[in-house]
């Protein structure tokens, strides 16, 4: 019968789902053992984004199972342990996140205020002068292109340049 390969099939596919689940909530577990890096962080956001995708698959292929068996009661009471499961695993994940984020902004602030306290640097002054006394040094041979490019006529070039000096 067709209908008994296809029940087969789904719940093939469901126990994978399921075992993926697992597999997250085990890593969870394991990451939750010890500080987050930037890089587990940004490990646990891309594997709670590939955890939505995986809900939207069950939903899908359990809903075909509800359809298809005749004994549904079976079919609910699997779909509420997966959804509970998967819940519990998706606050975990948030959690250690928000902690992590929480963590971070706290150390950034510090390193902030740290800075601060720190001696003042001194930024070089820009001089548009020096600039133009550049320009001119560089394009010496291209007076021309200097005159069309910037703008600016040879006299004030030449005043620019005796100025900077």
């Amino acid at each position: 019968m067709a209908g008994d390969e296809d029940i087969k099939e789904l719940i093939k596919k469901r126990g994978s789902y399921k075992g993926r689940l697992t597999n997250f909530i085990t890593y969870c577990t394991e990451l939750g053992k010890k500080d987050l890096t930037t890089v587990d962080a940004k490990e646990l956001q891309l594997r709670l984004g590939k955890l939505e995708a995986l809900y939207e698959h069950y939903d899908e292929v359990q809903l075909q199972l509800e359809c298809l068996v005749s004994d549904v009661e079976s079919q609910y009471v699997s779909r509420s342990e997966f959804e509970s499961q998967y819940y519990q695993a998706l606050a975990n994940a948030q959690v250690m996140l928000s902690k992590f984020n929480k963590n971070s902004e706290e150390s950034d602030g510090s390193e902030k205020s740290t800075r601060s306290r720190r001696e003042s640097v001194k930024l070089p002054v820009f001089s548009p002068f020096l600039e133009i006394s550049w320009a001119i040094t560089t394009f010496q041979d291209k007076s021309k292109f200097a005159k069309d490019t910037i703008g600016v006529t040879e006299s004030a070039l030449r005043w620019a340049h005796s100025s900077a000096e």
